[in-house]
């Protein structure tokens, strides 16, 4: 399906923390039961969603999927904390040029 809406430029996704509503809870739910709480699902010993896959319990496919949104969303979550840490670093040399320029006029009296 193609959609064209014109003004938009891209289309992102918002990892809401506080929800717990998945696209996956088949993965999700085996995800709980990995060797390893930070299980990327891909090569770790252990892992539950792996041996899913092997011994077909959800196709290969679903997997890819699963690891491609939550490298999405974990880009998209990075950007977001990159841009707000961008922010504050112009917050503060707003700050920094503030004081100097205070300094100077102190200096000058």
């Amino acid at each position: 399906m193609v959609i064209d809406n014109p003004g938009i430029r891209e289309i992102g996704f918002v990892r809401d923390e506080s929800s717990s509503i998945s696209a996956f809870p088949d993965i999700d739910a085996l995800a709980s039961q990995c060797r390893f709480s930070n299980c990327t699902h891909t090569c770790e010993p252990g892992c539950r969603v792996l041996e899913a896959v092997i011994t077909g319990e959800i196709p290969a496919r679903r997997l890819n999927n699963y690891i491609k949104l939550n490298n999405e969303l974990n880009y998209t979550r990075e950007r977001h904390n990159k841009s707000a840490a961008r922010v504050e670093k112009e917050r503060w040399q707003h700050i920094s040029k503030k004081l100097k320029n205070l300094k100077h006029r102190k200096n000058q009296q």
